[in-house]
């Protein structure tokens, strides 16, 4: 069971409204640095690791072979989990059908006190680190029906956060 909404905790540290504003916290929900993420879901929640956001994608229709790739995989599994529409996504929103009823939104990120992409990406921290500084993260964007993942997320950067029921 995955969150419907982007995890809007206030964390004591590591944790971001969008340029500060509550009001788009609210909407977006908060940006999180890779600590924060880790300690920030609910009890009874966790942040999931990169093979649940790869058993996600080949239960939504990814290949196996496609799910274990890095950079932009799949065809239009990205495009089921954004938010259909332009109301919060930049046109054109390619692809998107909500489908797999994710409701991603385009969070953006935050990085060394800059904050940047929102209405045009939504990054997600995964649970598996990939070293000291780097960790797994999964990106959408306006532009492609695709999700990207990457193993090159620096730590420090502030991503949103999607928290899965951990299993009893």
């Amino acid at each position: 069971t995955w969150m419907i909404n982007n995890l809007n905790y206030n964390s004591s540290e590591g944790s971001w409204d969008y340029e500060n504003n509550e009001n788009l916290g609210a909407i977006f929900g908060k940006l999180y640095n890779y600590s924060a993420a880790k300690t920030s879901c609910p009890i009874g929640w966790h942040l999931p690791r990169d093979y649940e956001w790869q058993n996600f994608e080949k239960y939504i229709g990814m290949t196996s072979t496609e799910a274990d790739r890095i950079g932009w995989r799949g065809t239009n599994e990205g495009g089921e989990l954004k938010l259909s529409g332009t109301g919060y996504w930049e046109a054109p929103n390619h692809g998107a059908t909500n489908a797999a009823f994710f409701y991603a939104l385009p969070g953006g990120q935050y990085f060394n006190g800059y904050f940047g992409d929102m209405y045009y990406e939504a990054y997600f921290w995964t649970g598996s680190s990939n070293g000291d500084e780097l960790a797994f993260y999964r990106k959408l964007s306006y532009d492609s029906p695709q999700i990207g993942r990457s193993k090159q997320g620096d730590k420090e950067y502030g991503f949103s956060v999607r928290c899965v029921k951990s299993e009893n």
